[in-house]
C-alpha cells in the first residue's frame, strides 16, 4: 500500500513545529546543540517532503535517505554536545566521512539494481546504529542524569531499532501507512524527551547559580561587616597618625614664639622642621584621601636626583630632631660613599622616600617595649654587608636601604599581611595607628620602581629592605615604575 500525501505531510509539519521551538530557544540561550537538534528536524522533514514532490523512484528514495542520515548525524552531534559540553572534531569527521563512504557505495549497487535495494538496507542499518549511540549518550552519564535521562536514552534506543528492524524483517510494513503513524508517535516521544531532559538541565542549573548567588550575597554581606569593623577602627585610630606631626609642629613653634631659642639661625632650624612637619602632613592628608578614593595606585611623584650619602645627611638630622622615644636609639650607617665604593645617586620623590622612613622608624618604636636600637643602613653591590640575619646583597645597579630595629619581631603568619591596607597585627592592637603606613610605604616605593620586603623572627626584631634602582639603570627602574606614575 502506497503511503498517503497526508502522512507524509503530517509527518513534515510535526518535524518543522519541533524544528521551530529549538530554533526559538536557541535565540534565546545561544545553546549549539539547540541549533543542531533544529536543523536535524528540518532536515528530516524536507527528506521526506522532497521524495514525495519527485516522480522517479531512484531520485526520491535518495532524497529520503539521505537527509534522514543526515538529520540522525545532526541530531546525535547535538545530542553529545548537549550531554558532554563538547563534540571532538575528529569524531565527528570520521563520523561524516564514513557515512558518506557508505552512502557512495549504495548509490553505486543502487544504479545496478532495479529495486534499489542496497541503499534502503545500508541507511536503515546506519540510521539504527547512530539512534542507538544516541540513546546510550543519554544512559552513559556521570550519574547526574536521573530517571528523566534514562528514559530519554531508551526512547531513542526504541526509535533505533523501529528504524532498522522492519526493513530486513519486514518490508511490507516499512513502506505502510501504519510505519508513518508509528514513526510520527515516536518523533512525538523523542522530542518529548529531550525537551523534557533540557527543561530539567535548566531546572538544575538554575538551581546550582541560586546557591552560588546565596553564597555570593553572604560573602558580600560578611565582607561588609568586615569593612564596617575596620572603617571604625580606622576612624578610631586615625588621629594618631594625624596628631604625630601636629603635636611636633607644635612642640617647635611653641621653641620660637616662647623664646626658648637662643639664637635666630635655632629658630629658623625649628620653623625648618616644623615646615617639614606640616609637608608630611600634607602628604598623609592626601594619602588617606587617595585611600578613601581608592587611588592609592596612582601616587604622584616629583622625582629629582639626591646622592644617596646627602641624602641620607639630611634625613638623619631631621629623624633625630623628631626623635619621639628618648629610650631608643637610632642611628644611620653609610657602608658606600668611600673612594673604592662610591655612593651612587639615585632618581627619587624626597617627601615620599622619607614618609617611607618614618612609617617604618614608627612601627620600628611600637615594637620596643624599653631600650632599643633602630639602625637606618644602606649598601650597594660593591658593599661589606653585616653578618646579620635578614640582610641580603642587592644586584648590580641596584642599592639596598635597610631599617632594622631590636623589638619584639613579626609572628610568621602575621608576615604575609603586614602591607595590606588596615592590617594590624592582633597582638599589638592597643598600639596607635591606622593600619595603613606599611602598605602606603609598599606603593611609594614600588611608585619608585622599587621594591620594600620585610624579614623577621619573634625576639630578634625585624629587617626592612628597600631595593631601589642607582640613577645610571635609570631605564630598568623607569620600566618597573610605569604603571604606576
Amino acid at each position: 500500500m502506497e503511503n498517503s500525501a497526508v502522512s507524509v505531510i503530517t509527518l513534515a509539519i510535526n518535524s518543522v513545529m519541533y524544528a521551530l521551538y529549538y530554533f526559538y530557544i536557541f535565540v534565546l540561550n545561544r545553546n549549539r546543540y539547540l541549533a543542531m537538534w533544529g536543523f536535524s528536524w528540518i532536515t528530516y522533514s524536507l527528506g521526506y517532503l522532497l521524495s514525495m514532490a519527485v516522480a522517479a523512484p531512484a531520485l526520491s528514495a535518495v532524497f529520503r535517505y539521505s537527509f534522514s542520515l543526515s538529520s540522525s548525524i545532526l541530531l546525535l552531534l547535538g545530542t553529545i554536545l548537549f550531554v558532554n559540553g563538547r563534540v571532538s572534531k575528529q569524531a565527528t569527521a570520521a563520523l561524516l566521512s564514513s557515512t558518506l563512504a557508505v552512502l557512495l557505495v549504495c548509490f553505486g549497487l543502487s544504479a545496478r539494481s532495479a529495486y534499489l535495494w542496497p541503499l534502503p538496507m545500508a541507511t536503515a542499518a546506519i540510521l539504527m546504529i547512530i539512534s542507538v549511540v544516541s540513546g546510550l549518550t543519554f544512559l552513559v552519564t556521570d550519574g547526574e542524569a536521573g530517571l528523566i535521562r534514562q528514559i530519554t536514552g531508551w526512547v531513542f534506543i526504541f526509535w533505533g531499532v523501529h528504524k532498522g528492524f522492519y526493513p530486513f524483517v519486514s518490508p511490507e510494513f516499512y513502506a505502510s501507512e501504519a510505519n508513518y503513524m508509528s514513526s510520527l508517535v515516536l518523533i512525538n516521544a523523542v522530542n518529548m524527551a529531550i525537551i523534557l531532559c533540557y527543561l530539567d538541565q535548566n531546572n538544575r542549573l538554575l538551581l546550582e547559580k541560586e546557591v552560588q548567588y546565596r553564597r555570593l550575597a553572604e560573602a558580600s554581606e560578611n565582607h561588609l561587616s568586615n569593612l564596617e569593623i575596620v572603617r571604625r577602627k580606622f576612624l578610631a585610630s586615625i588621629s594618631h597618625e594625624l596628631r604625630t606631626p601636629v603635636t611636633s609642629i607644635i612642640g617647635n613653634l611653641s621653641i620660637i614664639t616662647d623664646g626658648i631659642a637662643s639664637s635666630v639661625d635655632e629658630a629658623r632650624h625649628y620653623a625648618r622642621l616644623s615646615l617639614d612637619k606640616s609637608l608630611t602632613l600634607n602628604l598623609l592628608i592626601q594619602d588617606l584621601f587617595e585611600v578613601s578614593t581608592h587611588e592609592a595606585m596612582q601616587l604622584k611623584l616629583r622625582k629629582e636626583t639626591v646622592r644617596l650619602d646627602d641624602y641620607f645627611l639630611t634625613l638623619e638630622e631631621k629623624l633625630q630632631d623628631g626623635q619621639e622615644n628618648p629610650h631608643v636609639r637610632i642611628y644611620f650607617t653609610l657602608s658606600c660613599g668611600k673612594r673604592v665604593h662610591p655612593c651612587p645617586s639615585i632618581l627619587i620623590d624626597r617627601l615620599r622616600i622619607e614618609q617611607v622612613f618614618h612609617n617604618l622608624i614608627s612601627n620600628a618604636l611600637k615594637n620596643i617595649p624599653d631600650k632599643g636600637s633602630v639602625a637606618i643602613s644602606c649598601c650597594c653591590a660593591n658593599c661589606v654587608l653585616p653578618d646579620e640575619p635578614g640582610f641580603e646583597k642587592p644586584a648590580k645597579d641596584f642599592v639596598h636601604i635597610y631599617v632594622a630595629d631590636t623589638g619584639l619581631g613579626i609572628e610568621e603568619q602575621d608576615l604575609p599581611y603586614i602591607f595590606e591596607m588596615f592590617y594590624k597585627r592582633p597582638n599589638i592592637h592597643q598600639a596607635p595607628g591606622a593600619g595603613i603606613g606599611l602598605n602606603l610605604s609598599r606603593d611609594i616605593v614600588q611608585a619608585h620602581g622599587g621594591r620594600i620586603s620585610v624579614r623577621s623572627k619573634t625576639g630578634q626584631g625585624t629587617v626592612f629592605t628597600i631595593e631601589l634602582a642607582a640613577l645610571h639603570s635609570r631605564s630598568h627602574m623607569a620600566e618597573r615604575s610605569k604603571t604606576w606614575i
